[in-house]
């Protein structure tokens, strides 16, 4: 099986987890989660600006306008943040997907967190050009 990481900066986009119920109990885990976000908030990654006008919002790179935006590549720069959020994906691909080959990054942002998910797997990995 190979397994792609999603470029962190684009937005979440809406998963049916049809009848892997293993995967959506893990990934929805509230522990882990806020964990993932109080780093993302300590890191500078996730901003929020409600004084903004909508006509001001961030632009993601779906073309979806919001208050918010999640820049990982902030969270890739802090040691703690990049450990901890790195140690979930790990946990998450392992839970989620067992049996894995290799781990590989949508370039350019999705490359450093490939890297550091393979490394802790100890797999090797590779990346794609978008």
């Amino acid at each position: 099986m190979l397994v792609t990481a999603m470029n962190p900066t684009d937005p979440p986009t809406p998963v049916h987890f049809g009848e892997d119920s293993r995967i959506a109990d893990f990934v929805l885990d509230d522990h882990r989660a806020m964990c993932v976000a109080s780093a993302l908030l300590d890191a500078g990654a996730y901003l929020i600006d409600t004084s903004l006008l909508s006509e001001k919002y961030y632009k993601w790179k779906s073309g979806v306008r919001a208050p918010c935006y999640c820049n990982c590549r902030n969270a890739i720069s802090d040691f703690g943040a990049r450990r901890l959020i790195a140690d979930e994906m790990s946990k998450s691909v392992m839970s989620a997907f067992g049996d894995v080959d290799a781990i590989l990054g949508v370039s350019t942002a999705g490359i450093p967190w490939a890297s550091c998910v393979a490394d802790r797997l100890e797999l090797p990995t590779a990346y794609i050009r978008s």
